[in-house]
């Protein structure tokens, strides 16, 4: 019984996210990267699986389904880019797990940002 109850609030085992977010693909793809794949992973894990009403992402307490349902969309891209941006961090970050939660919670949306601006600038010139 208690094993079940245990389980009951795992929904979303690691296996299960690997498998969502293509994690062998990103490892073979970017093999020096590893750790910094397992931590997002771990991330994704806890935040999955959180029991809570509210998880705090960019400084605001959100509703842990909208979290969780947006970081259900986000694909292999994305955990890449985000991972990228947070290499692209020249500031001392004092929670790293908070702020990768918040890139990858921003990833699709900072993704099309950020080619929209590209795009512009190529179009000034």
């Amino acid at each position: 019984m208690c094993a079940f109850f245990i389980h009951a609030f795992n929904l979303y085992t690691i296996q299960n996210i690997r498998m969502l977010y293509e994690y062998n693909s990103l490892i073979i793809q970017y093999p020096k990267k590893k750790t910094d794949i397992d931590v997002v992973f771990d991330i994704l894990y806890d935040t999955l699986n959180s029991t809570k009403q509210y998880i705090r992402v960019g400084g605001e307490d959100k509703p842990a389904m909208a979290v969780i349902g947006k970081l259900m969309k986000l694909d292999y891209s994305d955990i890449s880019y985000s991972i990228n941006k947070y290499h692209e961090q020249t500031e001392r970050i004092k929670n790293v797990k908070s702020y990768l939660l918040t890139i990858l919670y921003n990833s699709k949306e900072q993704q099309h940002l950020d080619i929209m601006n590209l795009g512009h600038v190529n179009h000034d010139f």
